[in-house]
């Protein structure tokens, strides 16, 4: 699933790339579980349609039935393997939003000094116009809320891991 997502082949799948996948799986399951514990309401079909549209629009050759179903099979998967899949990845990102942005506040110090020590000094590297502080306050927000929900979930995870023996054979 992930090969078909990031359009890899499988045969360019390393030993590294596995146990890192491996990793994720995990933690796919130790969320899946707190979700399952949590009577958390699962991604409608329709939501989960609308995102295999966005991702078969992303590849070209994946807009056709045609297409799509030759790529599913290039990578042994059924349309219902890749279904279950994105409905996994959205209630999960639905979950992790709801459990940590609410304790999440990013104070307008902090927005400003990403303004002026990261996004200004990216905006002059690469050659385009800035843009006032106002303008990209909500983006900049945003990438801080999101930054500290990576962070969030990485120590949950971990805290996770440490209460929930899991046992790789």
């Amino acid at each position: 699933f992930e090969c078909l997502m990031n359009d890899r082949p499988l045969a360019a799948v390393t030993t590294e790339d596995r146990r890192k996948t491996l990793e994720r799986v995990i933690d796919q399951t130790l969320l899946s579980e707190q979700m399952d514990a949590s009577s958390f309401p699962h991604a409608g079909p329709e939501n989960v349609a609308a995102r295999i549209r966005e991702v078969r629009d992303q590849n070209a050759s994946w807009r056709t039935d045609e297409g799509w179903h030759r790529a599913l099979t290039a990578f042994g998967l059924t349309q219902d393997d890749v279904a279950a899949q994105v409905a996994m990845q959205l209630d999960m990102m639905r979950f992790i939003d709801l459990r940590f942005r609410p304790n999440i506040h990013i104070d307008p110090r902090t927005v400003e000094q990403y303004y002026v020590q990261q996004l200004l000094p990216e905006l002059r590297r690469s050659g385009a116009a800035e843009i006032t502080l106002k303008e990209a306050s909500p983006k900049i927000q945003e990438v801080l809320v999101q930054q500290r929900m990576d962070e969030m979930l990485t120590a949950w995870l971990r805290n996770l891991r440490q209460q929930i023996p899991v046992v790789v054979r």
